[in-house]
Parts: structure tokens; sequence; C-alpha cells
């Protein structure tokens, strides 16, 4: 009976460890339609010859610590204990060209020169990347999915009343999710910068988790649930709720022939509406539980002594989770109880907690031509 279950798991995304995750800027939004309705992202500053910012290698961790007095000198002397500078030449070149052909200077002009070598070289095919729109009022997040390549004539856009052209070195992106602000999770709404380009390899549990919802890394399941419920959340409710969770994950580990597993991590931010994080080192387990609360959150499902009823034709899906409730008395009893906490809670997997965005196309921006 398990290997419906098993199969199901094939679906799952696995992460790989090496991805990264990138946070670029759209000059106030003003190119977010651009980057997302022609599927790319690019940084500008388009009058730096391309091979300058080719041959300076760079792996840096944070730009955002270089102060304006900085230049590209100190910088090379002193790497600030966690960036790790590579051809030292190339670097002061870009960062030479930078400072004397553009509106970046000193601290800024190395920012920039980071920027850019970091997109040109770093930013890799699989990694994963977010973009704001105008008041960040959307976020869309996308998969890399080519090397730099260069268009010839850019279009051009109005920023703080000046014409720009759009950049000339871009990467093709594969968008895959747009989410309203309101929809964000709280931690989510931390991923800011003033920078062009920000490594953000650090919140990537929450943008994995908001962009996938179930996911597997490094072996473990982590999975994202959202409590919609408007009033304060009662503790009695929320036990039951945790109950149920812990207790159908080691039954479909039992299901599975898996040894009894207690490494389940629970990561919970709630006043009312919030999140819930579920990390656990069986995949069939967490697996297990997401499919439960998807169906009961299903319109056409109704549960009824510990069986799942629908207006539709057969459901394997379904069939699977009744075989399985269906296999002890306790197993039923604790699955209304579950399923009586989830309605009580409006717990349901975080995916499915989100409306279907559409993209709000603005007239603000202005195209020229491409």
């Amino acid at each position: 009976m398990i290997s419906f279950l098993e199969k199901e798991i094939e679906n799952i995304p696995v992460i790989n460890e090496d991805k990264r995750y990138w946070f670029i800027r759209t000059y106030g939004g003003e190119t977010f339609e651009n980057y997302y309705d022609n599927k790319y992202v690019g940084l500008g500053i388009n009058n730096v010859p391309v091979n300058l910012i080719k041959d300076a290698r760079v792996i840096v961790k944070s730009p955002a610590s270089f102060t304006e007095e900085d230049n590209a000198y100190e910088i090379l002397e002193d790497t600030k204990g966690n960036d790790v500078m590579e051809n030292r030449s190339a670097f002061i070149r870009l960062w030479e060209h930078i400072n004397q052909n553009t509106s970046y200077h000193f601290g800024e002009a190395t920012k920039a020169a980071v920027q850019l070598v970091n997109f040109e070289n770093n930013i890799k095919i699989g990694d994963t990347v977010i973009i704001p729109s105008k008041n960040s009022s959307q976020i869309a997040i996308g998969t890399i999915e080519s090397d730099v390549f260069s268009v010839r004539t850019p279009a051009t856009f109005y920023f703080k009343n000046e014409t720009h052209q759009y950049p000339i070195r871009r990467r093709r992106v594969k968008w895959e999710r747009l989410i309203d602000k309101k929809d964000l999770q709280g931690d989510f709404r931390g991923i800011t910068s003033r920078q062009g380009l920000t490594n953000i390899d650090y919140f990537k549990d929450i943008i994995d988790g908001t962009s996938k919802g179930l996911y597997i890394r490094n072996a473990h399941a982590y999975l994202t649930l959202k409590i919609n419920q408007d009033q304060e959340i009662n503790a009695f409710v929320l036990n039951r709720f945790l109950s149920g969770l812990t207790y159908f994950y080691q039954e479909f580990c039992k299901e599975s022939g898996r040894e009894i597993d207690e490494n389940l991590t629970i990561k919970i931010r709630l006043q009312s509406k919030g999140k819930m994080g579920i990390i656990g080192t069986i995949v069939v387990g967490v697996a297990g539980i997401s499919g439960m609360l998807h169906l009961g959150n299903r319109p056409d499902v109704r549960m009824e002594m510990g069986t799942y009823h629908s207006i539709n034709a057969s459901d394997s899906y379904m069939d699977f989770y009744n075989q399985f409730i269906n296999h002890s008395p306790e197993r039923i009893q604790k699955a209304e109880e579950f399923n009586t906490s989830m309605q009580q809670l409006k717990a349901m997997n975080y995916l499915d907690s989100l409306p279907a965005t559409e993209h709000d196309s603005s007239d603000e921006t202005e195209i020229v031509g491409e």
C-alpha cells in the first residue's frame, strides 16, 4: 500500500546543496515588468567592458559591508575576514574603470564591481533569483536557466526622471512563483538590500518553503504549513493538531518499514495567522502528513468516520489515504481528531493557501524598443 506514497515522493523537488540564492533589485520596480515578461534578469551599468568583468574573479559574501570610504586598493589589502579576492590587478582595473566612468565612486565603485563580477562569474545555472515589483507589492521567484548573454539594442526606461537602458548583460530565468506581499512568510519580508545584487543564501529555507512548500534537502524533508485562523489560537486545539502531526509521522514511518523515528523538528511563528515549518529525517513521514493536509483542504472532499469522500470519480490519492487510515480503529480516531483540529486552525500546506496570483502589468514603465 505504501508504494503509492513512495511513488509520489519521486515528484518532490530535491534541492542541491550547492544551489545559491540571489536578490536582484529592479530600479524601484521600474524594470520588474520587463524582467518578468521577458524571462530574464540583469544589473545594468552597461558602459563597463565585458572583458574587465570576466577577468576580475572575485568571491565576496557581503559587498554591503564596504563603506563609502573604501576603495579597491584598501579592500584588496584588508579582505574583511570573510571576503576572498583573486586576481587583484584585474579587479583593480575593473574598479578604476567604474570609478572614473560611472556615477559610482570609491566604496560604491567597489560594490558595483563586486556585483558585476558576481553576476558574470558566480551566479550559476540552477541558482534561485528573487526580484521585487514596485513598492515590493509582489515578488517573483525563479531559477537561472542560462549563462550570461548580451543583447545589442536594449530598450530604455525612465527612473528618477532620467532615461536608462535595460541591462545588456542578462541571464534567462524560469519564473516559478509570483507572490503578493501579504502572502509572504513573515521572515521573508526581511529579504531586502540597497545593492543591485545581493547573495541571500541565509534565507534559503524561507525561499524554498515559499516557492516549493514541500522539498528535500540533504536527506531531510521540509514542509511549510500556514495557519489561517483569524482568532487567537486555542492551546488545546493546537496541541491536538501537533499530536496528530507526530502520530501520523510515526505511522507513515511504520507503514513504510522504517524504524520509528522521533527526529521531527517543528518551527512555529504564530500569533493568529502564521507559518509552521516541519523538518523530518524520514521523507515518507513528512510526505504522508503533507497529503493529509492537502486532502483535508480540498473543497470536493469531506471526512466521515475516518474516511475521505469526494463528489468526484475515483481518486487514487484519496483511496490510498482511506486504506491507510482504516487500517486500525486507533488511526480512524486519530484521523478524525487531526482533521477536526486542522479545520479549526484552518491549517494547510503553504502553497494551498496561496491565491492564484496574476501578473499585474503596469503602464508606468515606458519601453522605447528592444
